[in-house]
């Protein structure tokens, strides 16, 4: 009986996790972001003055193949492979990069616009978008 409770306890814990290494959305700059984007026609928004580790940015469009993306921009994305953005068409992921692996997510609202350059690698000096009448785009 022992044997079967501990194969059980094994199975249901390798099976889950891939779901455990996932990265979460950060409601904070989430919610301050779009916060911004609502209230102002034309606004911008530099990320490149942010404290947190990370060196690039990427975004992501809704329907994104995550695993199709890693492999043609030799990225490690592992940590968001469940992500919604897979099958959501509500949202942008908003992906920084530590060494081309995926270190923190903001999930976007469509709502507030789409953007020009989707999965185009952003270096974190040049990560600074703003709102226009087209929708958003990364400045330089």
């Amino acid at each position: 009986m022992k044997n079967i409770v501990l194969l059980l306890f094994f199975v249901l814990g390798s099976s889950c996790g891939d779901g455990m290494n996932q990265l979460k959305n950060d409601r904070f700059y989430s919610n301050a972001f779009e916060e911004q984007l609502k209230n102002n026609d034309l606004v911008m928004i530099d990320l490149s003055t942010t404290d947190e580790d990370w060196d690039s940015i990427i975004v992501l469009r809704p329907y994104t193949d995550i695993d199709l993306l890693e492999d043609e921009l030799s990225l490690n994305l592992s940590n968001i492979s469940l992500n919604r953005i897979t099958t959501d068409d509500t949202i942008n992921l908003f992906v920084f990069l530590k060494e081309n692996k995926s270190v923190k997510i903001i999930e976007m609202s469509r709502v507030l616009g789409d953007f020009n350059n989707y999965d185009t690698i952003i270096s974190k000096k040049d990560a600074k978008f703003k709102k226009t009448k087209n929708g958003l785009e990364f400045v330089k």
